[in-house]
C-alpha cells in the first residue's frame, strides 16, 4: 500500500534507468526527472536542483543549515522504506511500474 503521511499519501518511484526520463526532456539532453503531482496538478522541478543542493550546502557551512530536529522526520521515513519488503507491482503502484 502507498505510504501515508498524516496529509498525504505518497507514491515513491526512484529509478536509475535513463528510459523513465520523459522522451522529450531526453531530447533536450536532459538526464533527470523529478516531478511531484499535487491535488492533481503536476509540478515538474528538475532544473536548478545542483544549484539547491550548492546553497543548502553554503548555509550549513555557515551554521544556516538543517539540524537534526529539522531532518528527524524524513530520516525515520527513509529508515522505513528501506527496511519494507518488496511487494511487487500492484494495482495501486505507481503508474510507471503499471506499463
Amino acid at each position: 500500500m502507498p505510504k501515508r503521511l498524516e496529509q498525504a499519501r505518497v507514491r515513491w518511484f526512484l529509478s536509475i534507468d535513463i528510459a523513465h526520463v520523459p522522451e522529450e526532456l531526453r531530447a533536450a539532453g536532459q538526464r533527470t526527472f523529478r516531478a511531484i503531482t499535487l491535488d492533481s496538478e503536476a509540478i515538474e522541478f528538475s532544473e536548478g536542483f545542483t544549484d539547491l543542493h550548492t546553497e543548502v550546502y553554503r548555509r550549513t557551512l555557515v551554521g544556516q543549515g538543517f539540524g537534526l530536529q529539522d531532518s528527524h522526520a524524513a530520516i525515520q521515513i527513509v529508515h522505513t522504506i528501506r527496511q519494507a519488503a518488496p511487494l511487487g507491482v500492484q494495482s495501486h503502484s505507481h503508474p510507471f511500474l503499471l506499463v
